[in-house]
């Protein structure tokens, strides 16, 4: 048993992940005008999964919080994913954001 006595908001408190494979996604950015002058507002943000070695625009934002703990014999900081996160707080990653991956964009 331990106390969460602090998160390390040094660190993004979510991850983008692909639904397919659950893994790590990257965001591809386009420049101004999109890629070959194409404006791409309005479409939906586009991934690089290393995983699947693809590009993919079917993703969720999952937890992965640092939280500092102590217990009676000390301290440490542990990395909390996605489920233990959920458990915690009582919501999950997407909830929170209100399904949003805009600020990623």
């Amino acid at each position: 048993m331990c106390t969460i006595y602090a998160i390390d908001t040094d660190w993004a408190w979510y991850y983008i992940s692909c639904r397919a494979c659950n893994k790590k996604v990257t965001h591809i950015h386009h420049g101004v005008n999109g890629v070959n002058g194409v404006n791409n507002k309005g479409k939906k943000p586009r991934f690089w999964c290393d995983t699947c070695k693809s590009v993919v625009t079917n993703v969720v934002a999952r937890f992965m919080l640092y939280a500092n703990v102590m217990d009676n014999t000390g301290e440490a900081k542990l990395l909390l994913f996605d489920s233990v996160c959920s458990e915690i707080i009582g919501e999950s990653a997407p909830s929170v954001l209100n399904g949003s991956v805009d600020e990623v964009s």
